[in-house]
């Protein structure tokens, strides 16, 4: 049952690339949009896949606590990695739609 709400509220709450996408999208110019979009999905997606061996690292080099320790540290370290995206977020520049 708490798999079940965690995964609602991940849904309900985790809907960030497309807000993230349409306020990019606010800061390129249009006759630019193909290539700025181009460059918003390069960067999110390849975040993503960065942030891939980088847990499998921080997951084998926790092997030896156990793994309720290795995925706490996994857990944490994105943790920290959130707070500080969501720090240098708060200090961007609002971008009206109609500019």
């Amino acid at each position: 049952m708490q798999a079940i709400a965690a995964v609602s509220l991940l849904g309900a709450f985790g809907m960030t690339y497309g807000v993230l996408m349409a306020h990019g999208r606010a800061f390129v110019p249009d006759h630019l949009l193909g290539r700025g979009i181009t460059l918003l999905n390069l960067l999110f997606i390849g975040g993503a896949g960065i942030l891939q061996p980088i847990s499998g690292w921080l997951m084998t080099a926790q092997q030896s606590a156990g793994p309720h320790q290795a995925y706490a540290m996994l857990h944490g370290s994105f943790a920290v990695l959130l707070i500080a995206t969501v720090i240098i977020y708060l200090f961007s520049r609002d971008a009206p739609p109609g500019r």
